[in-house]
Formats: C-alpha cells, sequence, structure tokens
C-alpha cells in the first residue's frame, strides 16, 4: 500500500524500544531538544524515534542504519510522512564508524 501516511499512524509499529515513545520523551526533556538540535540515530532501523523526536520537538534528526532492508523501509515510511518530517529527517544507509568521519565536527548536538 503506498500513499501519504502521518508519522503518529506508524507510532505502534515502528517503536523497537523499552518503554516507546515516554522513553523518548524523557530523553528529549534531559538533552533540552528543540526546534535547533540537530540529532544522530545511530542503529535507526525503521526510524520510527526519529519521525517522533523531528514531529514531536521540531528537530533534525540523522538516522543511521547498517541493514539496506531497514533503511529502504524507513527511507520510504518517511517519504509517505508530513512534509516537515520529510524535510528534518535524513536517512543514510551505512556503517556509522565509516561515515563518523565524514560528518563536520560539532554540527550534531545529540
Amino acid at each position: 500500500i503506498k500513499g501519504h501516511i502521518s508519522y503518529k499512524d506508524l507510532l505502534s509499529f515502528d517503536q523497537h524500544h523499552y518503554n516507546g515513545t515516554a522513553a523518548l520523551d524523557l530523553a528529549a526533556k534531559e538533552l533540552n531538544i528543540q526546534k535547533e538540535t540537530s540529532i544522530i540515530n545511530i542503529g535507526s532501523g525503521l526510524g520510527g524515534p526519529a519521525r517522533y523526536l523531528s514531529g514531536t520537538y521540531g528537530c533534525k534528526v540523522l538516522a543511521v542504519e547498517l541493514q539496506d532492508d531497514l533503511h529502504s523501509l524507513a527511507s520510504d515510511l518517511t517519504d509517505r510522512c508530513e512534509k516537515e518530517i520529510k524535510d528534518h529527517v535524513h536517512h543514510v544507509g551505512a556503517d556509522f564508524l565509516k561515515i563518523a568521519t565524514h560528518l563536520q565536527k560539532g554540527s550534531y548536538d545529540s
């Protein structure tokens, strides 16, 4: 099935971590995540936490996933979401240790 989907519609499907969005809200509070914040999500899986943080707090997220199938599905799901999510969540299918040296130092907050 193709077409538009809200990141909120995916929450029960794409949060593969303990305590779901409550854990993300706690981390966002502790890290003072806001619109100006840029985050790297290593091991981003289906991209749920990246979309949730961006959709809820307006931050920018670089979602890095090693497994090609998860990366492809995450990218597809994000492309089907709201424009704000598509503009703020960027997926990279790669080994973080190999791309880390290419990231500009100091350009990410969390």
